[in-house]
């Protein structure tokens, strides 16, 4: 072949490598084209790692503690939200419809599938705009591979709306500053402005992007026109904030303990991936972090602005989160989720800056590998056995023995029962509630699990604890000497994450 043949197919090569790279001839992000076929394409093999991934395992992990609460809470949507200041309002009031016609399991998680994918589609649409198609498609199946995403699309709790909303917000930012168009840039801001407000709805912790958000239109040009605009923005999260303070949200997630160096490699786990993954990925996803910031420092370009979008996205939460818990315990690793695509923009902007595409495709199929690896830690790590608790009750139980347990603890038990069919013959105890339906909120019988198992009628009690001090809290409870004297240990069983079942009779007279 001639040169003089071989120069419109290399002219061709050229101007397809400048529309993919997504840049103008002065180095600034081109107006991104519209969906097309390759864009599809592209989404639809991300959406199908998606749905590898989760749906054959939605109904396998049994219901954990806080999935039956959310089946509770629908019950009772008003006292709910008063009774736990706020917290997932919004998932509640979307899941409610489902939950009150079926308790199958994959039914109830299929909101959160359906929300975790969109927020997959979501973060291609934002990595086409910071870079191209295929920056795109690379951080959407980065994000569809992540083992902690699939663990929270398999689970009927908020975190998954919580990450749509706040991926529809940056995108909607993201969008508004880079638009020529008036009338869509104009557009773009009231979607973000209704994706941010409807965020903390979905979880409190999500209204933590927003200040990450104020930082990333503070390094565009004219930063004061942008924070005018941002005002309707903050009276609205700011009287959210006063409601929901108001009614108890600074009290959720009470239960964590102070921060530990355990806590930092849980972060890590989430952000990265579990064991050699993370050893892996983690590098990766600092280099890129750097790379970002240096070409920020260098050149202040919209291209440079958008890289630098990631770098917010990923790190500023869970940093906040960490400094947060210095003062107040909030690092709960779940409610870094959020951050996820910002770690799949990065390593898809790390890739976009290999010359050798054949190199960088290669690179992108041994991260998805490498991911979608830690996939089955989804659905074997933090395994609550209430499905084998409630069988055992059924098998052993005989008619007019009571059932004792923390109120928080009835109902995943009473969801398990209530998945095998009718109540079981035990009756309650402590909470008074019927056994077999979850609720979100029990009511208590008065006095300490020795008054209520000294008052109770002398008949058989299925005793429930958990926690890592549970055994010795049982021990001490029966070695009591009024306790001994009136029932006897006849069965004992301890499940996964110090779950304990102790079946007492009373001591024949």
């Amino acid at each position: 072949m001639t040169e003089a043949a071989a120069s419109p197919a290399s002219a061709r090569t050229a101007a397809e490598g400048e529309a993919d790279a997504g840049e103008d001839a002065a180095g600034e992000p081109a107006q991104p084209t519209r969906f097309g076929r390759a864009d599809l394409g592209w989404i639809a093999l991300a959406l199908a790692i998606a749905a590898g991934a989760w749906l054959p395992r939605a109904g396998r992990r049994p219901f954990w503690l806080d999935e039956s609460l959310t089946v509770g809470a629908t019950g009772e949507l008003l006292q709910t939200w008063r009774h736990t200041g706020g917290t997932m309002a919004l998932y509640y009031l979307v899941v409610a419809p489902l939950a009150a016609v079926t308790n199958d399991r994959v039914a109830l998680r299929a909101p959160s599938m359906l929300f975790a994918a969109l927020a997959v589609v979501v973060v291609f649409a934002i990595g086409r705009r910071l870079g191209d198609r295929i920056g795109g498609a690379r951080a959407a199946t980065f994000l569809a591979s992540s083992w902690f995403l699939a663990r929270y699309a398999m689970e009927a709790r908020s975190y998954a709306l919580a990450l749509l909303l706040v991926s529809v917000a940056w995108l909607g930012l993201v969008a508004a500053a880079t638009e020529v168009d008036d009338e869509r840039r104009r557009r773009w801001w009231t979607v973000y402005v209704v994706a941010m407000a409807l965020a903390p709805l979905a979880h409190g912790l999500a209204a933590l992007q927003f200040p990450f958000q104020v930082l990333a239109l503070a390094l565009l040009p004219e930063p004061r026109r942008w924070v005018r605009r941002l005002l309707p923005l903050v009276a609205i999260l700011a009287v959210e904030g006063v409601v929901l303070f108001g009614i108890g949200a600074g009290d959720v997630a009470n239960w964590i303990p102070p921060l530990r160096y355990l806590d930092l490699k849980l972060f890590c786990r989430v952000m990265f991936g579990r064991a050699w993954i993370g050893w892996l990925v983690g590098p990766l996803v600092v280099l890129a972090t750097g790379l970002a910031v240096r070409d920020r420092v260098r050149r202040r370009t919209t291209a440079t602005w958008l890289g630098i979008i990631p770098v917010l996205w990923a790190w500023g939460v869970p940093l906040l989160i960490l400094a947060i818990s210095l003062v107040r315990p909030y690092q709960a690793h779940r409610y870094i989720l959020t951050s996820l695509p910002g770690v799949a923009l990065l390593l898809a902007g790390l890739l976009a800056r290999v010359r050798a595409r054949a190199l960088a495709g290669v690179a992108w199929a041994v991260l998805v590998g490498a991911l979608l690896f830690n996939q089955p830690a989804a659905t074997t790590t933090g395994l609550e056995e209430w499905p084998a608790m409630a069988t055992q009750i059924r098998t052993d139980a005989r008619p007019g023995e009571l059932l004792l347990a923390p109120d928080l603890l009835r109902a995943p038990l009473d969801f398990a029962f209530e998945e095998q069919g009718p109540a079981p013959v035990v009756r309650p105890l402590s909470p008074t509630d019927p056994v077999g339906r979850p609720r979100r909120l029990y009511h208590f019988a008065s006095g300490t699990e020795r008054s209520q198992l000294l008052g109770a009628p002398a008949v058989g009690v299925w005793l429930v604890d958990r926690g890592p001090s549970a055994r010795a809290r049982i021990d001490a409870l029966l070695a009591d000497p009024a306790i001994a004297a009136r029932y006897r240990e006849v069965g004992r069983w301890e499940y996964e994450l110090n779950l304990f079942l102790v079946h007492l009779e009373p001591v024949p007279a």
